[in-house]
């Protein structure tokens, strides 16, 4: 899919506010799957953060847009960051809540919604390919960092996404000279 004001390409088109689940992509199976590697990435993150001194106030402060089942968040308090998130799927965000102990708003991410605090990181981690206004997002986020805040923004890789939005991978290539049927 592609917004038609920005030319961003995304892959899940829009949802209204009340939307529960996206199904498998979203089960807590499939997200507990890539838990060890979305930890050390957050890890990572941290150690960067801290080695380079780029958050030294006390109080702190970490969002995740997009949290899924909220461990960014847990990895923020083991740093010493007071973590918030949002998470727009229901089962997610009740076990980020429930089973990971952390605090997780169930909704979409806008400005304002938690009382107007301000946040040193805030990360959106596989989220923007799934968002169909970008431009908004960012103009929110930037709202939300504190002077000198940091944006960790990550992306899938190209090649996934086509995979993802693509028939190309779900049909075998037809070549001219070879009877693909077998």
């Amino acid at each position: 899919f592609r917004c038609n004001a920005c030319r961003s390409f995304f892959s899940v088109p829009a949802r209204f506010e009340g939307y529960a689940d996206l199904g498998h992509v979203n089960s807590i199976g499939w997200h507990l799957k890539g838990l060890r590697y979305n930890q050390m990435k957050v890890q990572a993150l941290f150690a960067l953060i801290h080695r380079q001194g780029w958050a030294r106030r006390a109080d702190r402060r970490f969002l995740d847009i997009g949290c899924a089942l909220g461990h960014s968040l847990k990895e923020a308090e083991h740093w010493g960051y007071q973590a918030y998130g949002f998470e727009p799927e229901q089962t997610s965000a009740a076990y980020a809540r429930d089973v990971t102990g952390v605090n997780v708003v169930q909704g979409y991410f806008r400005y304002g919604a938690l009382d107007g605090m301000k946040f040193d990181v805030v990360m959106l981690d596989n989220v923007l390919e799934h968002v169909p206004e970008p431009r908004a997002l960012f103009s929110e986020i930037s709202r939300t960092l504190r002077p000198k805040g940091i944006l960790f923004l990550g992306v899938p890789p190209v090649e996934w996404i086509r995979r993802l939005t693509s028939i190309s991978w779900v049909m075998p290539a037809r070549r001219p000279t070879i009877n693909w049927r077998g």
